[in-house]
């Protein structure tokens, strides 16, 4: 059998060919694999995802390369004989300008910074390059950038073509191909990069638009890049300039003074909160008193029980109150019930040897209701998701009757 006539290799912009059927076979989730004798389709490989489409009225929903032939999987049955296919040409493009951008990226980190590009990963939400950097600062990244969209703008010719491995010599290459392939692709950009790739490019850089490095990490040894070209810049560009919109409107400042004003509210908001919580402090206090004037005596320790349903408190708080109870010799049952996600915290402490360890009550209680948590004898915290808080503190005091009475 002939190979498949790679027709994306002869023209990255043809979006509609046909073609005659080689082979198809039904799947076993009655989808078909189709081999085509000639594809526009671009298959999996080299990081770029493939291409998808229609084969006549069949949708493609992936594209391989297995054992030497292209495959496209099709939901239905495209038919026999001569068909039609149809890229999904705005995937295509996308591609063509992340793939394109990743090589102008790639070749200016080689060339002023003697950075390797060791891994490349393009998926719907993200494009990756792992290089060979120790670290990377903010200025190193905008000036990456800007070298990167000079190239871009200056329009420079993108050309893909085969040459044989005694011909390598003449081109001065980013990486070298491996040696099982007689024939290599090279994908050159004009004074930037060339490089050995099988994927789809732009024919020049300008129709890259705009590279955006987003963000970057420390991997390993390496730093790994995020970045977005062309339409996926746009995209990113408007989000977030809509949300500086939302912000500037929302603290009344100019879109270049929000910073400063997000952060004027948020140390009025850091000042506030230690207010409440030297007020949350002085409250448990007089609350402690009182609670432990009014509460059940468990006889013959002479170990009161305190319980209480705070509204939106943290782990510190509770442990604040708890602290109060056990001071004096007291258990202490709180619970928190937080209103914005709905979840029941529970904090269950004791002074020394309590009649029954915390963490068996709290296991005893939360069990019931699907909630989890730990601790010891003398503490333990746990919580639910939803549930009742009144009623898991009254289980837990009904349990403790129970002991009373043993």
């Amino acid at each position: 059998m002939l190979p498949t006539e790679k027709l994306y290799y002869q023209d990255a912009y043809l979006r509609e060919f046909t073609a005659q059927v080689i082979s198809k076979t039904t799947l076993a989730d009655g989808n078909f694999a189709v081999v085509l004798d000639r594809t526009a389709f671009y298959p999996e490989g080299g990081g770029q995802p493939c291409d998808l489409g229609t084969l006549n009225a069949a949708v493609v929903i992936d594209v391989r390369t297995i054992n030497d032939e292209i495959v496209h999987t099709t939901v239905g049955d495209p038919g026999d004989g001569l068909l039609t296919g149809r890229l999904d040409w705005q995937r295509r493009f996308d591609h063509m300008q992340q793939h394109s951008g990743e090589h102008i990226l790639s070749g200016i980190l080689l060339a002023n910074y003697q950075a390797e590009n060791v891994g490349f990963h393009l998926s719907p939400a993200s494009c990756q390059i792992d290089v060979t950097l120790p670290s990377l600062t903010a200025e190193q990244a905008n000036s990456i950038e800007d070298a990167a969209n000079a190239a871009i703008f200056a329009n420079l010719p993108v050309e893909g073509k085969f040459v044989e491995q005694t011909d390598l010599a003449a081109y001065r290459l980013r990486k070298e191909p491996g040696k099982e392939f007689a024939q290599i692709r090279l994908v050159s950009v004009e004074d930037c990069d060339c490089c050995p790739c099988g994927g789809t490019h732009v024919s020049r850089t300008g129709e890259v638009g705009l590279l955006k490095i987003r963000s970057w990490e420390k991997r390993k040894q390496n730093i790994r890049l995020d970045f977005v070209c062309g339409g996926r810049a746009l995209a990113d560009y408007r989000q977030k300039h809509e949300l500086s919109r939302a912000l500037s409107s929302r603290f009344s400042a100019p879109v270049e003074g929000t910073l400063a004003a997000v952060e004027r509210t948020l140390e009025k908001l850091d000042a506030s909160q230690s207010q409440l919580a030297v007020s949350r402090k002085a409250y448990h206090e007089e609350l402690a008193v009182r609670l432990l004037t009014e509460a059940e005596t468990f006889n013959p320790t002479g170990l009161r029980i305190v319980s209480r349903v705070f509204a939106n408190y943290n782990a510190g708080d509770l442990q604040d109150f708890a602290v109060r109870i056990t001071s004096v010799g007291g258990i202490c049952l709180v619970a928190a019930s937080d209103s914005d996600s709905g979840r029941t915290s529970l904090l269950f402490a004791a002074a020394s040897n309590p009649p029954l360890a915390m963490n068996e009550l709290l296991k005893q209680t939360l069990t019931p209701v699907g909630g989890k948590g730990g601790g010891n004898a003398l503490s333990a915290q746990g919580g639910v998701q939803g549930g009742d808080a009144e009623k898991i503190l009254a289980a837990a005091r009904d349990l403790l009757q129970q002991k009373k009475q043993e």
